[in-house]
């Protein structure tokens, strides 16, 4: 079975990234990274 990765998206005005990331660990994420939407369109 292929490796599931997941990015969460951040930024101002979002405060949810902690429990996204939290869940998509528990729904079997194998990498999940917390990426600034700023770093992302540098």
């Amino acid at each position: 079975m292929a490796q599931v990765k997941t990015l969460v998206i951040t930024g101002y005005g979002t405060n949810c990234e902690r429990e996204c990331a939290f869940a998509a660990d528990q729904a079997g994420s194998d990498l999940t990274t917390v990426a600034y939407f700023s770093d992302l369109t540098a």
